[in-house]
């Protein structure tokens, strides 16, 4: 079984990300929050997310800060940042902090099952974009 936490600043969004978890065998969603710290007072005791799907833009954190603060919560965990920066410099520290993956906000929420299959097969997660930013930085 896959567990999977969603911190996600859009509430609409959250309840979609949920339903289509909901309906994927072998996945089950055991946290979902608009913020982080909603998302502590969420959290099961004992709960440990293999897939962590956040927000790169939480109303009461930095994404850096969310970033490490999961990490150490989370240290086998998948760190999954969605964003909308184009900020090189910013997504190098969110990979140092922690993050595993970098999606561009505004992905097909349809797609999250293959995301997760792909991550679950040993892929990582990284936007076109994102991957030509990375390189450029470099």
């Amino acid at each position: 079984m896959t567990k999977i936490a969603l911190i996600i600043n859009d509430s609409n969004l959250l309840k979609r990300l949920q339903d289509i978890l909901h309906l994927q065998p072998g996945i089950v969603c055991i946290a979902a929050a608009e913020n982080l710290s909603c998302f502590w007072k969420n959290l099961p005791k004992r709960g440990q997310a293999d897939i962590i799907f956040v927000d790169g833009n939480l109303p009461d954190n930095s994404a850096i800060q969310v970033v490490s603060a999961l990490r150490k919560q989370f240290p086998k965990a998948e760190i999954i940042l969605l964003v909308d920066t184009e900020d090189g410099r910013e997504l190098i520290q969110a990979l140092q902090n922690g993050a595993t993956g970098l999606l561009k906000k505004g992905f097909s929420e349809f797609s999250l099952p293959k995301l997760i299959r792909t991550i679950q097969n040993g892929g990582a997660l990284l936007s076109p974009a994102f991957a030509r930013k990375l390189i450029a930085y470099f």
